[in-house]
């Protein structure tokens, strides 16, 4: 039996520059009720580790982000560890991937004034596939709705303070899921058999499978397309080299940095860091 942690706080280093606040702004956009919560210089979620549920709480100090464990038992450290460190891309270098984008003249302005930008990661490549599939073909806001209201039929976990619901693992959303899900039915059956085929193999989209395995996975369900399999594969990898096929925003970005015409050229020019250019051509259309 292992012994649960009422809160802890531990120094988590990185290499700087840190953007945190980039991710701040990115999680608090996609923020669902009751699992996620962003205040002004924080993040607060729940995670399902493997002895139960804890409340990880992130905050730039300076040199470090610091996490606050809640109710995480002892044994749990290391993975919770792990997955925070993931989802904030703490093992990025970022001078070098400044310093390689900021040598092409049209994105030296943006480096300029976004430097340390990280790639949001995942915590959980089950949950971030469902994410990436609700959202499909809709706005942040509305699929952060949906999603919500999906979490929201999960069972209270009796944490105090604004989160204190896990979000549906994939066993929910192969059962369950297919009642509390508001959406199409093309996307509740994309929704299902994924569900399923994670019951099945939870490794199947996991980090050891790797990116090709990754991709190709995704891409054999009915209802996921190039877009869709590329974004996933790029969060739950921690991928580094992707430019998403046809995203709206990321064609809309390169209109913005003068660079619409140019783009494949100038990811090409900038691999292996083509993420990294996603994140600013993201940034550069909002």
């Amino acid at each position: 039996m292992v012994d649960a942690l009422e809160a802890a706080t531990l120094a988590l280093p990185y290499r700087p520059p840190l953007n945190f606040t980039h991710l701040l702004r990115f999680y608090r956009a996609r923020a669902v009720t009751g699992v996620e919560h962003v205040d002004e210089d924080s993040y607060t979620r729940t995670l399902a580790l493997p002895h139960g549920a804890a409340i990880a709480t992130v905050w730039d100090d300076g040199g470090s982000v610091r996490l606050e464990l809640r109710h995480a038992h002892a044994d749990d450290v290391p993975a919770a560890v792990a997955r925070v460190r993931k989802m904030l891309g703490l093992d990025a270098d970022p001078r070098e991937i400044d310093a390689a984008l900021g040598a092409h003249p049209a994105l030296a302005a943006a480096v300029r004034a976004d430097p340390g930008l990280r790639l949001p990661g995942s915590v959980d490549p089950h949950e971030t596939i469902f994410r990436a599939i609700v959202g499909q073909q809709i706005t942040v806001k509305s699929a952060t709705a949906m999603l919500s209201d999906m979490a929201a039929a999960m069972p209270d976990l009796g944490f105090d303070g604004p989160v204190n619901r896990l979000f549906p693992s994939a066993a929910v959303m192969a059962g369950d899921g297919q009642r509390i899900f508001r959406g199409p039915e093309s996307r509740r059956r994309s929704l299902r058999l994924v569900a399923e085929a994670l019951v099945r193999d939870p490794g199947l989209i996991g980090p050891a499978a790797g990116e090709e395995a990754v991709y190709a996975a995704l891409l054999a369900f009915p209802g996921i397309g190039p877009w869709t399999a590329s974004y996933a594969t790029m969060r739950i990898l921690g991928s580094p080299d992707v430019l998403l096929p046809n995203d709206s925003a990321v064609r809309a970005g390169a209109r913005a940095l003068g660079i619409g015409e140019s783009l494949d050229e100038v990811a090409d020019l900038v691999r292996p860091w083509r993420t990294y250019l996603t994140l600013h051509l993201w940034n550069a259309a909002a």
